[in-house]
């Protein structure tokens, strides 16, 4: 298996992964009801959102939509902290509802360790992390419109008779989903 196969499965691998991420989050907040008060579908809309970037990067790259899904993924990932927050806020409200004069270590360890989960908006952070990387895994870089050198093939990946740097570049300027580049010269601005 080449260098270039890896790189693909492990492309393919982060955005399916983000994917599934987002979509098994969606059926869990369900299976929760996390849709009590509408603080709590910030989480819906994050993820279905994510959702929708994750695969319109993965199945229709181009420069627009991952610098779209890199800036959305900011947002659900700071979102994160919010989650952690209100989690964090609930726990102490539930504290002081069932013993009023609690303070001090008991209250920040109940705050930590109470009825919501505080890790559990954590994982939109971590599908976000995940989004992030597979674009980078694509080959894409942080400013230009072309896939970075990431695909680029090293000497013992290349065939006999081709170039020794060879460089993709498909025909809408953007890693394509199949994976399976064409190679030519880099071009030369004259």
């Amino acid at each position: 298996m080449s260098n270039l196969e890896r790189l693909a499965r492990l492309t393919n691998l982060l955005y399916g992964l983000a994917a599934l991420m987002f979509g098994g989050t969606i059926l869990e907040l369900l299976a929760a009801k996390h849709y009590q008060d509408p603080v709590q579908l910030i989480p819906f809309a994050l993820c279905g959102a994510g959702l929708i970037a994750v695969l319109l990067a993965w199945q229709r790259p181009g420069r627009a939509t991952v610098q779209g899904l890199r800036g959305l993924m900011l947002v659900t990932a700071a979102a994160t902290l919010l989650g952690i927050w209100k989690h964090i806020e609930g726990n102490i409200g539930f504290i002081h509802e069932m013993h009023p004069g609690t303070t001090g270590w008991p209250l920040l360890a109940g705050a930590l360790t109470g009825r919501a989960p505080l890790l559990a908006s954590g994982v939109l952070a971590a599908a976000a992390t995940t989004a992030i990387a597979a674009t980078f895994a694509a080959g894409w870089s942080l400013r230009g419109p072309e896939p970075a050198g990431g695909w680029q093939r090293s000497v013992h990946d290349r065939l006999p008779g081709q170039p020794d740097r060879p460089q993709r570049y498909p025909d809408a300027a953007s890693p394509s989903s199949s994976l399976s580049p064409r190679y030519t010269e880099t071009p030369r601005l004259r």
